[in-house]
């Protein structure tokens, strides 16, 4: 919570952070009840990957931040606005990455970027994208083995 207090007094609250430390369904469900109502009413987001374990969100969350204004609403004789829920894509956006940016970390900011979604900021990533699968073993337990990537 430190770094989105010290976003929040440089910017004059003006400009949103979100820190994914993971790319799990607990994650994604944070990320969006963020998008949904914090970054809601700011002017541009910081999205953080830096030491992002991974998971399986990826296409989630690009998905969300792709969201472009499609309409425009008003009470009577009120300046019409956009719904501040779904149009991500009007903001601009800078992810943050590292070198412990991991797995669908990568897949996820490599989607920002050939997508065109925000400007990369940071340390190019390992470049370790793998898939795993559990594997159990003669004595009963598993471990997980690199599938594909």
């Amino acid at each position: 919570m430190q770094r989105r207090e010290i976003v929040e007094k440089k910017t004059g609250g003006k400009v949103a952070y979100i820190h994914m430390k993971a790319m799990g369904d607990e994650d994604l469900t944070a990320f969006l009840q963020d998008m949904h109502t914090y970054v809601a009413n700011k002017e541009a987001l910081i999205l953080d990957l830096r030491y992002n374990t991974g998971g399986n969100v990826h296409k989630e969350v690009l998905d969300f931040l792709r969201q472009q204004e499609h309409f425009q609403w008003s009470y009577r004789d009120f300046p019409k606005t956009t719904h501040p829920n779904i149009t991500p894509a009007g903001m601009p956006i800078v992810c943050l990455v590292n070198e412990h940016s991991l797995s669908d970390a990568e897949v996820t900011s490599n989607g920002i970027k050939t997508l065109g979604i925000a400007k990369l900021v940071g340390t190019e990533t390992y470049r370790w994208i793998i898939f795993t699968s559990s594997v159990r073993l003669l004595d009963g337990s598993t471990c997980r083995m690199p599938a594909w990537g």
